[in-house]
């Protein structure tokens, strides 16, 4: 028997391992408020609304903006039936790592090669950068403090679960029949034979440790 030590990565939203349990609980859970009404799917990125206050700024200072800057957002709105596959798909895209594990080809003291799938051209290429490099661009996918990958309002509001029921209800809605299965965190495979991984224990940090005494005795003085 092989003992690997896998490092905790706290959920962490870069890496993919993670992510994979959370896109199904979101999926799962989002599943359950679908409604029997007519979905559209309205996708514009974050981006273009901080360039939208640039060049408002731009223009309220009469500064020139360039020729081939656009004059319209490109926003794109279709009809996407009951819901169901349009929070699929907006699940497995929310919830994704950066970079999948099999597309970092090699990584040496100093650079890192890795590949990626060009979209206009439809096939992969190949690119070499340094170790620092590639850090800021998986930091560049990192959200600033205080953004969310996910807002929800109105019914969907994690503060309206009782009229988010009350309106299943009017509608007669059984949700149950909605959701998936609940999917179980993957397992972990052996690096070296591929086959599935069993926990045999855990390290906790030691400060854990203390937190869990302190509290531990604290429930004790309250009950005497």
């Amino acid at each position: 028997m092989s003992v690997q030590i896998q490092w905790n990565t706290q959920w962490s939203q870069e890496l993919p391992y993670c992510q994979n349990h959370e896109s199904h609980r979101w999926i799962e859970n989002q599943l359950k408020k679908l409604l029997p009404v007519e979905y559209f799917l309205i996708t514009f990125t974050l981006p273009k609304v901080f360039r939208a206050l640039l060049l408002k700024t731009a223009v309220d200072h009469n500064l020139r903006i360039p020729a081939q800057c656009p004059s319209k957002w490109v926003v794109d709105c279709r009809h996407v039936g009951k819901g169901d596959k349009a929070l699929v798909y907006l699940g497995r895209y929310l919830y994704r790592g950066v970079i999948q594990e099999k597309d970092i080809v090699s990584a040496t003291d100093t650079h890192v090669t890795f590949r990626y799938f060009h979209a206009k051209q439809k096939r992969y290429h190949l690119r070499t950068v340094t170790g620092e490099y590639f850090l800021w661009l998986i930091l560049r996918h990192i959200l600033p403090k205080g953004f969310r990958r996910v807002r929800s309002y109105g019914f969907l509001h994690p503060c309206s679960k009782n009229l988010i029921k009350l309106l299943q209800l009017i509608l007669h809605v059984n949700p149950v029949k909605m959701c998936l299965q609940s999917v179980k965190r993957a397992g972990i495979t052996c690096f070296s034979c591929g086959r599935k991984m069993k926990i045999v224990g855990t390290m906790i940090p030691a400060f854990k440790v203390q937190q869990a005494r302190e509290f531990q005795h604290l429930k004790e003085l309250f009950a005497m």
